[in-house]
């Protein structure tokens, strides 16, 4: 599941941000069937661009995923701050959050983004993805090489196998929009222009 994604659909102008686990999938309720009327297997897209992302696999499950890849053989958080609501449905606590997500975040804005994650449902990671195959459209992925949550190695090795692109290396942890917007925004606005940064 990716952190965040980013789709150019026809124009520039055009462009579609689908959040990751924990950081409020439910505010997509409405939208979200809205948005699959444009998914990419059914409309022209110039390209699909993947952010600190988890690249699934077409027809397999998250977690059959990570089973059989190395895609969390990264060191564990030191504080595993996770709580179990009910019916597979978990919070993050701060500091693992701060860990895995926000660490190299300024405290403010780490403190902002940590008060807005929401709960996520764990039964999404079983399901298997819907996708049959990638698009036929051009894809890039953006590899941020301190990334606590996803590993950044199976990032380049995904991006390569999967997409056929050639990872991008972008500084920092798992945040760039919080931390580095600027720079990000040079980088989605060249991959959107086709070019490479």
């Amino acid at each position: 599941m990716p952190h965040y994604a980013l789709r150019v659909i026809d124009a520039p102008a055009d462009v579609v941000l689908v959040h990751g686990a924990y950081h409020g999938s439910w505010c997509w309720e409405l939208l979200r069937p809205e948005l699959e009327s444009l998914v990419a297997a059914f409309h022209p897209v110039a390209r699909l661009v993947f952010l600190a992302a988890f690249v699934p696999r077409p027809g397999v499950s998250a977690n059959e995923q990570r089973r059989a890849e190395s895609i969390d053989r990264r060191p564990p958080p030191s504080i595993a701050e996770w709580t179990d609501l009910g019916r597979n449905v978990w919070t993050i606590g701060p500091n693992t959050a701060r860990e895995l997500f926000f660490h190299d975040v300024a405290p403010d804005v780490a403190e902002r983004a940590i008060d807005r994650l929401r709960a996520q449902a764990y039964d999404v990671f079983d399901e298997p993805s819907p996708l049959d195959r990638w698009p036929a459209v051009p894809a890039s992925s953006v590899v941020c090489r301190d990334d606590r949550s996803v590993n950044p190695d199976w990032s380049r090795t995904a991006a390569r196998s999967r997409l056929g692109a050639e990872p991008v290396d972008l500084d920092g942890g798992h945040s760039p929009y919080l931390t580095r917007p600027a720079e990000l925004a040079a980088v989605l606005s060249t991959l959107a222009q086709g070019r490479r940064p």
